[in-house]
């Protein structure tokens, strides 16, 4: 009767999980079947040592954890008398006979008017431990995971000392702002009262961005046209403190632009209604792609990582993509990829980070449950000889997979309905590749682009997010 259900477990689980920690679950030999019945409510699967460790090992993993979650039981006392911070149940047994009363175990209880009631056995609905919800124990473990979240911080503040090199199709998001003013006689269209034009990077530009705005120094490998667009562009980016030496300037080509028309009333929010994109006609010369591939190579030279972004628009082929794996191979650095429904031509990079969508487009059959995302995410990681896969879902976060390891599910940060998710990809590219070349694993990297991914989706336009928002936003989860 003192037992927390099972699915309240797995929740906690999950929430730990989600914030970067490792979740054990112990036990006696008696306990195995319900660690099993939690483990499998769960998503990101804990460590179950239950039935597997005697009460002197029990005891050693209880004195380096961060904190003891636990029935009213007797871990509740081994934790708080080896000073790990202890979170005890409590449901139809009295505290004040048996809790723990060291300074480092905390209570969590919802005492209705039945308990302490001694019973072993509910005779009604067992609501004193069923009216305890996962967030009640979340809440009360606050300080410990302020904790979890130390080391993404320290991993954000040393962006500054990286630099990053972007090859890619760089393209200028057009966004043209206006009033409704009335109906057209000409047609039954409204006519739209122009208010103002903004241009920001987009493609390989804002991924390159991202990276500036988070702190690192950045290099970017791409090509322009002779242009408006590509003057502005150019502009945007090297008053962002983007190095552009490697950007080549074609006066035969066309800037790649996406323009967005975005229209509403007087007082109300701007909608997008229409996007015309405008694209090079033009193949990229052979002495462009001659200049593209020298740029690259020397850029490598002085590069903590390697970010390629292939919006299909003609930068990166086969010959390029090979260029900047052999350039980064001699540096010993990391190359990440960001393919439009290309990713398989594409392999043995260090990391990729398609969408839920390419994923299935690649394998060719639509993804209805977790089970067929795993199945196909994996087998396409080991088909493409990649390190790790990050797959994004939107809403639903994202899916680390690793070689040798189980895939790791993450929670989306904040609000699950995004303002504007326009270059969203972009920044979660930057930041997991940013922060893998800053030493964190796989594992920490994805989190980062989560929190990162969670932070642009608020924003409207082709948006950044710098190192004072990240760290803003792991301050936050926090809390």
């Amino acid at each position: 009767a003192k037992r927390w259900p099972a699915e309240r477990y797995a929740a906690v689980v999950d929430h730990f999980a989600a914030t970067g920690a490792s979740v054990a679950l112990i036990g006696s030999p008696a306990e195995m079947e319900v660690s099993s019945e939690v483990s499998l409510h769960t998503i990101n699967k804990p460590i179950v040592l239950t039935g597997q460790t005697s009460v002197a090992e029990a005891t050693a993993i209880i004195s380096v954890a961060d904190v003891l979650i636990t029935n009213d039981t007797g871990p509740a006392h081994i934790g708080s008398a080896v000073g790990t911070p202890t979170l005890v149940i409590f449901g139809p047994t009295n505290p004040l006979t048996t809790r723990p009363f060291a300074p480092n175990a905390e209570i969590i209880r919802q005492k209705p008017d039945c308990a302490p009631c001694m019973l072993r056995d509910c005779p009604i609905d067992h609501r004193c431990m069923t009216g305890i919800r996962a967030s009640h124990c979340n809440d009360v473990a606050l300080p410990v995971r302020g904790n979890r979240m130390n080391p993404f911080a320290e991993i954000v503040n040393t962006f500054s000392q990286k630099r990053v090199l972007v090859l890619g199709d760089t393209i200028a998001d057009r966004f043209v702002s206006g009033e409704i003013s009335r109906v057209s006689r000409e047609a039954p269209v409204f006519i739209l009262r122009h208010e103002h034009t903004e241009t920001t990077p987009g493609g390989a530009a804002n991924c390159a961005a991202n990276l500036a705005a988070l702190g690192a120094k950045v290099s970017l490998i791409s090509i322009i046209g002779k242009d408006e667009p590509g003057r502005v562009l150019l502009d945007e980016l090297e008053t962002a403190g983007i190095d552009c030496h490697g950007v080549v300037v074609s006066a035969e080509r066309t800037t790649t632009t996406k323009m967005r028309v975005l229209a509403g009333q007087v007082h109300s929010t701007r909608q997008q209604v229409i996007r015309i994109d405008y694209e090079s006609e033009r193949a990229i010369a052979s002495d462009e792609r001659e200049r593209l591939q020298q740029r690259l190579r020397e850029a490598a030279e002085e590069a903590d990582a390697v970010i390629i972004s292939d919006y299909n628009y003609g930068v990166v082929d086969a010959q390029m993509a090979a260029a900047a794996r052999d350039a980064a191979n001699q540096r010993g650095i990391p190359v990440v990829i960001d393919s439009r429904f290309r990713l398989a031509e594409f392999p043995r990079f260090t990391s990729a980070t398609p969408n839920e969508d390419e994923i299935a487009q690649l394998s060719g059959q639509a993804l209805t449950n977790d089970q067929e995302l795993e199945t196909l995410g994996a087998k396409l990681r080991e088909q493409l000889g990649y390190q790790s896969l990050l797959v994004t879902r939107g809403g639903r976060g994202m899916v680390l997979f690793e070689a040798d390891a189980k895939p790791l599910h993450i929670e989306a940060v904040g609000s699950r309905q995004p303002v504007d998710v326009t270059g969203a990809g972009d920044t979660v590219i930057a930041t997991f590749a940013l922060a893998i070349a800053s030493g964190a694993s796989f594992a920490e990297a994805a989190r980062l682009a989560n929190f990162a991914g969670g932070v642009v989706v608020m924003k409207r336009g082709t948006a950044t997010v710098t190192a004072a928002e990240l760290n803003t936003s792991i301050s936050q989860a926090t809390e």
